[in-house]
């Protein structure tokens, strides 16, 4: 298998092959996140507190899932998570 970290391109068949078990692992471990968060919100009788760092997460959660043929999803969740928001030209 050829060395991912060298920059060259993957295909998608490579990229899935490298990844997928990891990813997976990913997902299921933020998908019992969101149960344990939900469980605890039924505990306390209310949807939820409102907590900014919640809502991040939740909006990168939903930026993950949007189709991106520039593949900067990283940088746009970074950002979602930066303590400033992005400069915007005017």
């Amino acid at each position: 298998m050829s060395d991912h970290s060298s920059g060259c391109r993957m295909t998608t068949g490579q990229v899935v092959d490298a990844f997928h078990l990891e990813l997976r692992c990913m997902i299921l471990e933020a998908a019992a996140m969101l149960d344990r968060y939900d469980r605890a919100a039924v505990g306390e009788g209310r949807k939820g507190m409102h907590d900014d760092r919640w809502e991040r997460c939740l909006h990168a959660l939903a930026q993950l899932t949007q189709p991106n043929r520039d593949a900067d999803r990283a940088e746009q969740t970074a950002l979602i998570f930066s303590d400033s928001p992005p400069e915007t030209s005017t």
